[in-house]
């Protein structure tokens, strides 16, 4: 049996990491996984909610998406809405690193989110979609080894 990339992501307590350049289709891919599993957490840091749902709608799927904004807030709220959203079977779209780091100076400023990435997700029935435009030094933290 084979599985497709929107499968492979879905996968409960796996952690995703979609990395590229600005308009390469991160955010389709996150949102076409979305549309699979037909529930997702989404945690913006510059998408308006409004255009999220646009794009979904592309896939004509519905799902039952839940977008946390994020432009005035804070990476510990973010922290414990995925943490949340995980526990209950969502797919958790964080979007993007890049911004939920932008001001860390290090690793110990983000080491609630890598225990999220790293432990609480594989245990889980949710899994977890990181989006990253490569810009901020400190969301290279979350890299596999290259």
């Amino acid at each position: 049996m084979s599985r497709d990339l929107l499968d492979v992501i879905n996968t409960p307590g796996y952690v995703t990491l979609i990395e590229g350049d600005p308009g390469i289709g991160k955010t389709s891919l996150a949102l076409a996984s979305c549309a699979r599993r037909g529930k997702c957490t989404y945690i913006s840091y510059a998408e308006p909610e409004i255009s999220l749902r646009k794009k979904l709608e592309v896939f004509g799927h519905s799902a039952d998406l839940k977008v946390i904004s994020m432009m005035s807030g804070n990476p510990s709220a973010a922290y414990s809405s995925a943490a949340q959203a995980l526990e209950m079977g969502d797919l958790v779209i964080v979007d993007s690193l890049d911004a939920m780091f932008y001001g860390v100076k290090n690793e110990s400023e983000i080491r609630p989110f890598l225990q999220l990435v790293y432990g609480s997700a594989k245990n889980k029935s949710g899994s977890l979609v990181l989006i990253s435009e490569g810009l901020n030094p400190v969301a290279k933290q979350v890299r596999f080894k290259e």
